[in-house]
C-alpha cells in the first residue's frame, strides 16, 4: 500500500526506526516522536518533522508528490566532541536503515538523501547537540474521482477578490463538515493573527499572459494558512496534518471553482511552527499555495 499523506509517511518512518531501537539506534531507545520536542523532552531522542510537499500536475487521476522530511537526533552532553560523534553516528545508521528498508521502498517511488546539518541549543547538562538528516520521499497520490468540471465557454470572468469570494465560500463548508478541525474560516488581505484551528485565505499575486488568441490568461496565487495548537503529544501535529488533507480534498474536488477559472492547483505545502495565541504560545502552521488560471476575453 502506497503512502498517501504526510502523516502516513511520518508514521511509516517512525515505525521503521523503532524496529532498530535495540540495535543500531539503541542510544535513542523508544524516544521517537512525530513533531517537535517539548522543552522537558527526555534526551537522547529523535524527532521526525514534516518540511514540505511539492505536488506535480495531475495526469489520469494521479499526481506525483515529493515530501520533504527532517529526521533529527538530539543528545544532551557536557562534551561537544563526543556529542557530535553520537548524533553523526545515529544519522548515518538511520540513512543505512532507510536505504535497505524494503517496507519503505515498497510504498514510495524514490528516496533522496540530503546533506546532514549540525546544530546546538541550551540543554539540561550543558548544551543540546542536534543533527538533521533531510529526506525526500516521492509518491503518486490520487485526486478525488467526484469533481465539478466546466467547459471554457461557460466560464465567468472575475476579479481576484471575486474569485477569492468563491473559493472562500467553498472552504467555509469545511467548518460545517468538521467544526472540530475548523473552528474559524476567514478571508483576509493581510497575514492573520494565528489562532487554534483556523483556516485563513489570502490573495497574493496576479499576472497577465497576453499570448492567448483573443483573450488574456490571468494567473493568480492565493495562500491558505491552517494553524493548530502545539502540545507535547503527537496528536497536535496529526490534527494539523489532517486539516491540511481535508483542505486539499476540498480544493481538488472543485479545481475550476464553479466555472470561475480554467484550472487551479496546489503545487506546494509548507509545514512549520510559529508563535500563536495558545496555552503553549506556539502552533503548527501549514501554508498551502493555491494557483489559479482564468481567461478574460479582450
Amino acid at each position: 500500500m502506497a503512502v498517501g499523506s504526510m502523516n502516513e509517511l511520518l508514521t511509516q518512518i517512525k515505525s521503521e526506526l523503532l524496529r532498530y531501537k535495540e540495535r543500531e539506534l539503541r542510544k535513542i531507545g523508544s524516544h521517537f516522536k512525530k513533531g517537535v520536542f517539548a522543552p522537558n523532552e527526555i534526551l537522547p531522542a529523535c524527532a521526525i518533522i514534516p518540511d514540505y510537499e511539492e505536488c506535480g500536475r495531475p495526469y489520469t487521476g494521479k499526481y506525483k508528490v515529493r515530501r520533504g522530511v527532517s529526521v533529527e537526533f538530539w543528545v544532551d552532553s557536557l562534551k561537544i566532541k563526543s556529542a557530535v560523534e553520537v548524533v553523526m553516528g545515529l544519522a548515518e545508521h538511520a540513512k543505512e536503515i532507510f536505504q535497505r528498508s524494503t517496507r519503505l521502498h515498497d510504498q514510495v517511488l524514490d528516496i533522496e538523501y540530503g546533506q546532514v546539518v549540525l546544530g546546538t541549543g541550551p540543554g539540561k547538562l550543558s548544551f543540546m547537540q542536534k543533527v538533521a538528516l533531510p529526506l525526500v520521499f516521492t509518491t503518486k497520490d490520487s485526486i478525488p474521482t467526484s469533481r465539478t468540471e466546466w467547459m471554457k465557454d461557460d466560464m465567468t470572468e472575475n476579479s481576484a477578490l471575486e474569485l477569492a469570494d468563491v473559493i472562500f465560500a467553498d472552504l467555509q463548508e469545511l467548518k460545517k463538515d468538521d467544526r472540530d478541525k475548523f473552528q474559524s474560516v476567514v478571508s483576509l488581505t493581510a497575514p492573520p493573527q494565528l489562532v487554534n484551528r483556523q483556516l485563513a485565505l489570502l490573495v497574493h499575486t496576479e499576472d497577465m499572459d497576453h499570448d492567448w488568441a483573443g483573450a488574456e490568461g490571468v494567473h493568480r496565487v492565493f495562500e491558505i494558512l491552517y494553524s493548530t495548537s502545539l502540545f507535547a503529544s503527537e496528536k497536535s501535529l496529526e490534527d494539523n496534518l489532517g486539516g491540511v488533507e481535508a483542505i486539499k480534498d476540498k480544493v481538488f474536488a472543485n479545481l475550476q471553482w464553479n466555472g470561475r477559472c480554467i484550472n487551479s492547483w496546489i503545487p506546494r505545502v509548507d509545514f512549520g511552527v510559529s508563535n500563536m495565541r495558545t496555552a503553549s504560545g506556539l502552533g503548527y502552521v501549514s501554508a498551502l499555495t493555491l494557483e489559479t488560471v482564468s481567461r478574460e476575453v479582450l
